[in-house]
């Protein structure tokens, strides 16, 4: 019997996969980030669909990281993106990216409403 923890993994696998696979798919041009998407959603759709199989025992340990380089490249290619659309995104993405060097307490997201920079 396949346990609940698997079941999640398989439908979280499947289900981001697959968004990322159409999303690349029906983009209305291809670039890097484009099939970035479409290669990375392929192999996590193929992951999801194999912890439904036998084969999972072999592969159950590969589940995290590939989730966690998954997420980690949407990220990138979303922060990418607002920051070549709008000067807007452009501001956010710059002050979000740089929050990555300085910890999470450094940016205004982290400060409680009108708390003082």
């Amino acid at each position: 019997m396949v346990s609940n923890t698997r079941l999640y993994g398989a439908a979280v696998g499947v289900a981001s996969g697959g968004y990322s696979v159409v999303s690349a798919t029906t983009a209305s041009r291809m670039v890097t980030a484009g099939w970035l998407m479409l290669v990375v959603g392929a192999v996590a759709l193929v992951h999801g669909l194999a912890l439904l199989t036998p084969a999972a025992d072999r592969i159950g340990d590969a589940s995290g990281p590939l989730m966690a380089v998954y997420a980690l490249t949407m990220l990138a290619i979303q922060v990418a993106w607002l920051r070549d659309s709008s000067p807007t995104g452009a501001a956010w993405a710059a002050e979000w990216t740089a929050a990555w060097g300085r910890g999470w307490g450094a940016t205004r997201w982290a400060r409680p409403w009108g708390a003082p920079a």
